[in-house]
This record gives structure tokens, sequence and C-alpha cells, in this order.
């Protein structure tokens, strides 16, 4: 056999490695189409770089994505621009739900296909110019997209108690994002304003803004006055949580409420 074969010989054994590696890959399949055609091009170190990282962190109840992408930047080791720089993407590209950009993030956490469209639905994704899509419901973006970022100090506060590692475990919820939710139902606090920046590339750096107000946060510079929820507050939590299957659920407290406009109207007023 000669060089040029044995070098040929060589590289298809190596194409065909790599292709295994790859297909071994949960890569979604929207995506693969695109990755099966650059396979010849990749090197096995960039296709390790497609796996899993060691350190990762599950997605907490109503998480949104820019909450899990700060945590696991903070896990390891970095902030938010430089561990999207890690993998190949830029943060902003991960704000704007760029589907590549997602898509890498998703395989490098190890979530799986429900894990991330869970994480979506609480994070809210464009469909158009001034709409978004929210828990299956059609928002315009103003009801989910503010300058200002609320939250429940008390959840808070519990999620670093006990931590040495307090910025690691901090997660901000979906719901907190939605015009017309003003309540925390676990601990009876009003939401209150966390910080404000009209730069989504500043307000939803997470872990940097939180690290801003974490001792006034602990300190319980934040708190308020326990208040009790309004039948609108219990509708639209069940609402957001079930979907259209809350109004079944809860028909008597929904025809009591919208009586007084007090339901329906504002939840109307959310609509396109």
């Amino acid at each position: 056999m000669t060089g040029c074969h044995c070098a040929g010989a060589g590289q298809a054994l190596l194409d065909l490695r790599l292709q295994r590696m790859v297909a071994s890959l949960p890569i979604p399949k929207r995506l693969w189409s695109r990755v099966s055609q650059h396979v010849g091009c990749f090197s096995t170190q960039e296709v390790y770089l497609l796996q899993k990282l060691a350190l990762t962190l599950e997605p907490v109840d109503r998480e949104t994505l820019p909450s899990l992408f700060s945590r696991m930047a903070i896990l390891n080791g970095t902030d938010s621009a430089n561990f999207a720089l890690d993998l190949g993407t830029t943060f902003r590209r991960i704000l704007e739900q760029d589907e590549e950009a997602v898509a890498i993030f998703s395989e490098r956490a190890g979530l799986s296909a429900m894990q991330l469209a869970e994480l979506l639905s609480w994070t809210g994704e464009r469909i158009g110019d001034v709409r978004m899509r929210f828990r299956n419901e059609v928002f315009v973006s103003r009801a989910l997209r503010n300058p200002i970022i609320r939250g429940c100090p008390h959840c808070l506060r519990e999620h670093a108690a006990d931590q040495p590692h307090p910025l690691r475990h901090i997660v901000l919820r979906g719901d907190w994002l939605c015009r017309g939710v003003d309540i925390c139902h676990q601990h009876h606090q009003p939401l209150v304003p966390l910080w404000s920046n009209a730069r989504p590339i500043e307000r939803d750096n997470i872990g940097a803004r939180l690290a801003e107000i974490l001792p006034d946060l602990q300190a319980g510079s934040f708190d308020c006055v326990r208040v009790e929820p309004t039948d609108y507050d219990l509708w639209l939590d069940k609402r957001l949580s079930q979907g259209i299957s809350a109004d079944k659920n809860m028909a008597g407290l929904t025809a009591g409420v919208s009586s007084d406009h007090n339901l329906r109207v504002h939840w109307c007023s959310f609509a396109p």
C-alpha cells in the first residue's frame, strides 16, 4: 500500500470515528443536518467540545434561561459573557435565543428536550416584533419585558441560605417577569424591584446584578409587609402553571371574580 493510500485510509478511519462520536451526542434533529454536513471538518477536540460539561446544574421550577445560564457561568468560575465565549457563542445570542446558541448551551448543560422547552416557556419566546409566547399563551412583549427586574426577597434569601457559593443557587423565576403577577404565593410577599437597566445585556446578566444586591438582600432591606393573595392572584398563578385547564379547575373562582372585571379584563389587556 502506498503512502497516499495509507493517508487516505487513515483519514477515512478518522472521519468514521468522528461521525460515530457526533452521532452519539444528543444533538437536536433541527440542527443535525447542519452538523452532519461538516463532520469531516471537525477535529477530535472540536467534537469533544460538544459534549456535556463536567460541572452542570439542574434547572429549578419556573427558572428562566438567563438565570440558569448565569448560574452555570458562576459554577464554572467565570461570568456570563466569558462563559458564552467559552461555549463558542456570545451572551447576546443567548439572550436573543438564537437557535444554534441555545442548542449549544443545552447540549453542554446536559438539558433534556423537555427541560429546555420548560426553561424557554418560563422565559418567553418571541413570535414577532411585539408578541411573545409565554406558557403557551400569546402576550404583548411589554407584558414580559421590562427594564425593572422584580422578585421575592424571601425566595432569593432562602436560595442563598447556608450556601458557601450563594450565587450558584439564587434563581430568578419566570412568573416574576409577567405583568400582573405581583405577589409570591409561598411567602405572601409583594414582588419588589431588585434592579433596573434599559440594556438587556446588562439587565439579564443575573449573576452580576445579584452580586451587587446580595448584601442588602441578606440583610432584609428588600422585605415588605405581608399581603394576602386576591382571587385574581390565585387564578393567574394557576393559569400560568396549568394553562387553560386552570379555568376548569377553578370554575367557581373564575365566575366569582369575572363579575367585577378583576380577572378577564386584566388578562385580556396582555393580548395583542
